[in-house]
Formats: C-alpha cells, structure tokens, sequence
C-alpha cells in the first residue's frame, strides 16, 4: 500500500458532481443530510448502467446493473456531502437520504433511498452501511 494514497480521482469526480449541481441534476443539502437527484443522472452515476442502450428490450437489465451498483454511488454522494459540509468523519457516521426525482419539473419523487450505519450482533466492534429504499410509485 502506497505511503501516500491519491486523491485526484475523488477530486475529479466531485467536481463532475459539482457540474451536476450547477446544471440542476442534483441538489445537495450537507446540512439535512439529504440530497435530490434526477433519474436519468443517477443512470450516468452508475459505471455500468451508463455503458447500456436504453432500450424496451434491456430495461430489466439496466434496472439490476443501477440496483448493484447504487450502495457505491449513496457512498459516493454521502462522501460528497461530507466534503460539503467540512465535517469529515463525524458526517459519515449521520444518516443520509438520497432522493431520486423525476427530470421534468415539478420534479415528483421517485423513491427515496435512506443510508444508516448500523452495528451487527455478530461483528460488535464494526458498522456496517445498511440502506432502506422508500417508493412514490406503483
């Protein structure tokens, strides 16, 4: 392991996520601890999500590559506001909730996806990212 670990790749992804806000995709709100995102950029947020064409064909498999792929990106955003916030590590241990809305104003919510830390009874001494996800729609 490096002595020094590199910090450009966060750096370049927050400001990707900084030009999303300045754009109007995502909302961030440090001090709530919540953040507001359009469905279609959580779509680009997803590595592997992004790669396929949307299609009538391949909606099912776009929807199981962006539910694999969505504790990264709640890390991810959850890390982003932490940076927000200048908090550090005392943000990360709070709760966070990522709502996705739709891309069209009045922005109607989609779902909400709700990160807590958690400590499991069989690993005491460590916690664990554990996510709830609320759905508006049928």
């Amino acid at each position: 392991m490096a002595k020094h670990q590199d910090l450009q790749p966060w750096l370049d992804y927050f400001e990707m996520l900084h030009t999303y806000e300045e754009k109007g995709f995502l909302l961030m709100k440090p001090a709530e601890h919540e953040a507001y995102v359009t469905q279609p950029a959580v779509y680009t947020l997803s590595a592997r999500a992004a790669r396929i064409t949307v299609t009538p064909d391949n909606a099912e498999l776009l929807q199981e590559q962006l539910a694999s792929d969505m504790p990264g990106i709640l890390r991810r955003l959850r890390a982003y506001a932490g940076h927000l916030s200048m908090r550090g590590y005392d943000y990360i241990n709070q709760p966070f909730s990522l709502h996705m809305v739709l891309p069209d104003a009045p922005h109607d919510l989609i779902c909400t996806f709700l990160m807590t830390r958690r400590r499991r009874w069989w690993w005491p001494w460590r916690k664990k990212d554990c996510i709830e996800i609320f759905s508006y729609r049928d």
